[in-house]
């Protein structure tokens, strides 16, 4: 009797489908032998649908039309947003004719896909891709979809589109997040597709097509595996394939741990020890003045303090940039981040490069500090007085980061993660302002050619700075855009 009500769990809890099909998200070779051979291929191991991004050779599309499939066109359309639709509206429109005028004698045909991923939360994108196809309407009769993944507060769904769902198995779905979904495409790598995965897939499907990439499909090591699974299920849909090893990741990251600690001891152990740099610290929060004074007077040297001082403020800024991009950001996040910025996409491959870059950025802001101040004031003698001068007050990073991190790892709200960081990147723009004050409390009659020279160009330029990022809704967009994407 136990035995019958472990049966009954199980099986309820997979809920199978009463039918299943499964597709292939095609990378189209450009020569129609390899695509007879693709095709073939294809038709033998059982799959029944095609999705094909772009415009394929007549040729090769001829081939795929004599055989019985169903054939989906994307227009390769990535992290669509509000001011991208605005600003391409057009071109978008004259794309959807071309393609449709490209495969209209195409009876294979079934619809066409207008993007991956988009703003779909906003209402302004949402109404724009809507009014986009009711101005195609009259000509291109087929469906339209957009592939995106699971959101409460999608819009444009609606709005009577199809949509397709890119399948992370990184992510947990709930059958009430994939009852609207018209298929399935997984999207993580080839070492992730494992038979549960794939079990999961398609007992999720409830009947929807599954779509599997071309580099999966054609990967020597999953190939055989892979026809082993589809054959099953074609066979029978309340298969039960033979589950890999579950694999569980760890939620809190040892290297934020490490890095963190690392900065705590570099600052506490030296604190300890060296009684200078314990001294400056101390009159720099407790009798400011006095430490103006000792700086511009060049009374403490303490150089190898400074430079330490920069190194643990780097690995904080590593630190931080790390945490914003690989935790606040989701990867698909950052794909969208690198899509819209080209550049990020130098150092965005790894959590490694992501610490580096942040370190770099914040070694050369401060290198243009340091050296804008020392040779515009004269009074300096040494390199290091503006270095401990813009340092000194970055101390209080260390505590902001002790309370980002520990509210990173303790799950509070994203709204007070990014308050913190916010006043984290306060400090390391206006610091150069608390130099400049330190400079005016030693003693020092600054004269106005001075504040010319130093304060008045670099508030302009942090004003423009603001201005430019703040006022740039595109930025903003692909912003929200990044981290609204799981």
């Amino acid at each position: 009797m136990p035995f019958f009500f472990l049966f009954v769990l199980v099986t309820s809890w997979l809920n199978p489908p009463d039918s299943v099909r499964f597709g292939v998200l095609w990378d189209v070779p450009t020569d129609a032998i390899e695509a007879k051979k693709d095709i073939s291929y294809f038709q033998k191991n059982g799959y029944q649908e095609l999705m094909i991004n772009g415009i394929v050779p007549v040729d090769v599309m001829d081939l795929i039309n004599r055989y019985d499939f169903v054939v989906h066109i994307n227009l390769g359309h990535s992290f669509l947003t509000n001011t991208i639709l605005h600003n391409q509206k057009d071109a978008i429109e004259a794309e959807l004719y071309d393609f449709y005028y490209y495969y209209r004698t195409y009876d294979c045909i079934q619809s066409y896909g207008i993007f991956t991923y988009g703003s779909v939360f906003d209402e302004s994108f949402a109404n724009g891709i809507q009014v986009l196809k009711n101005r195609i309407a009259s000509t291109v009769k087929q469906p339209l979809y957009y592939i995106h993944q699971p959101d409460s507060t999608d819009l444009l769904h609606t709005f009577n589109f199809d949509r397709y769902l890119n399948y992370s198995p990184k992510i947990t779905y709930s059958s009430s997040e994939l009852t609207e979904f018209e298929g399935l495409i997984y999207s993580g790598n080839a070492e992730l597709f494992t038979s549960r995965v794939f079990q999961d897939m398609v007992y999720q499907s409830n009947g929807k097509t599954i779509f599997i990439p071309s580099s999966i499909v054609f990967d020597e090591q999953k190939q055989e595996m892979l026809n082993t699974w589809i054959l099953a299920f074609l066979k029978d849909t309340k298969s039960l394939l033979e589950l890999d090893p579950l694999k569980t990741e760890q939620n809190h990251p040892d290297y934020l741990v490490f890095l963190f600690w690392c900065c705590v001891v570099i600052f506490g152990s030296h604190y300890s020890f060296e009684p200078n740099y314990r001294k400056s610290v101390s009159r720099y929060f407790l009798a400011h003045p006095f430490f103006s004074a000792d700086i511009m007077d060049n009374r403490v040297r303490i150089s190898f303090s400074t430079i330490l001082a920069g190194f643990v403020q780097m690995i904080l800024a590593g630190m931080m940039t790390l945490l914003f991009f690989d935790h606040i950001l989701s990867p698909l996040g950052q794909q969208a981040f690198v899509h819209e910025f080209s550049y990020f996409d130098y150092f965005s491959g790894s959590k490694f490069g992501i610490f580096i870059a942040g370190m770099v950025q914040y070694a050369l802001f401060m290198s243009v500090q340091i050296f804008w101040l020392y040779f515009t004031i004269k009074d300096f003698k040494s390199i290091f007085q503006p270095a401990t001068l813009l340092f000194w007050p970055q101390l209080i990073n260390l505590f902001i980061s002790i309370i980002v991190v520990n509210a990173f790892f303790n799950q509070v709200s994203g709204f007070w993660i990014l308050i913190f960081s916010m006043m984290y990147l306060f400090m390391v723009l206006f610091s150069f302002f608390f130099a400049l004050n330190d400079v005016m409390k030693s003693g020092r009659k600054t004269t106005t050619k001075d504040l010319l020279k130093t304060a008045v160009p670099y508030f302009i330029i942090l004003i423009y700075s603001f201005t430019f990022y703040f006022s740039n809704i595109g930025f903003y967009d692909m912003l929200e855009l990044a981290y609204h994407l799981r």
